[in-house]
């Protein structure tokens, strides 16, 4: 028998996948604090342990764009080694300083590829392989033209350098709660991948990880439309349940009383489909 919360008017087949939301405010807040970090690095220069990231930074990714992969993973120990000795003798903030310039270089390369549809060498060696990533990620129209936005651009390279350097761990350094949302809200828009059953799958992924880092995402809701369009209605008909149990009020909550009814709608549907000595 199900449950009373399913009576309501009809079902409706999930569709929307719930996206992260994001406080453009505090994100400004964050671009402001980066152009004056810019700013301060232009005028005073970077200490040379920091210098030497930089440096090693951009080895790598030289290493990346020639295919080199085995020196790419040695020169990446030593990247990490180099910001950690860095840390120890400066703590956080000239590393950050670096990212910030090194972002603001990147932003800057994006939009020349974009005027000349040419790969310069500072975005091979700050992004190895961006343009190719863009296309294989969804992140380019057929005509190669960017659909992100420049926070956008920025969000991306400040995760993949504070990961690149081992430093996700330092409170100055680790981003900010509404640069992932803004990280994962790209990725469940544009997961990559040439089949929708493969973009869904990448997206199931994305919002297990967004969950994880906030708590205010509805990662039930996500996870039981895309189980749903998987073509598992049992599974999309447990994550709505659940989600209902833990939130019997609020503003996914009818919606998903719909898509429930409409996942349960296809089990019986399933069941009458199955021959009489299917058992």
């Amino acid at each position: 028998m199900i449950s009373a919360w399913l009576a309501v008017p009809r079902p409706v087949e999930p569709s929307l996948i719930p996206l992260p939301q994001v406080d453009r405010r505090e994100l400004k807040y964050i671009e402001l604090g980066d152009a004056e970090r810019v700013r301060k690095v232009r005028d005073r220069g970077l200490p040379y342990a920091v210098r030497a990231v930089g440096e090693l930074v951009r080895r790598h990714g030289r290493l990346l764009s020639q295919g080199d992969f085995r020196a790419a993973d040695a020169r990446r120990e030593d990247l990490q080694q180099a910001a950690a000795n860095a840390r120890a003798e400066l703590g956080e903030g000239p590393l950050a300083d670096l990212r910030a310039l090194q972002a603001s270089y990147f932003v800057s390369a994006v939009n020349e590829w974009q005027r000349t549809t040419r790969t310069s060498a500072e975005l091979s060696e700050l992004a190895p392989k961006f343009a190719d990533k863009c296309a294989r990620m969804g992140w380019t129209d057929p005509a190669g033209k960017l659909r992100l936005s420049e926070i956008e651009l920025r969000t991306l390279f400040l995760v993949r350098w504070t990961e690149l350097i081992g430093r996700t761990a330092d409170s100055a350094l680790r981003p900010r709660l509404d640069q992932f949302r803004l990280y994962y809200s790209l990725l469940l828009r544009f997961p990559g991948g040439e089949q929708a059953q493969d973009q869904d799958l990448a997206r199931l992924r994305y919002a297990a990880a967004v969950a994880q880092l906030d708590g205010s995402y509805p990662e039930g809701v996500a996870r039981g439309v895309l189980l749903y369009r998987l073509g598992q209605p049992h599974a999309a008909f447990e994550a709505f349940s659940s989600y209902l149990r833990q939130h019997p009020d609020g503003p996914w909550t009818h919606r998903v009383r719909n898509h429930a009814l409409a996942a349960y709608a296809l089990l019986e549907r399933e069941a009458d489909e199955l021959p009489l000595d299917a058992e």
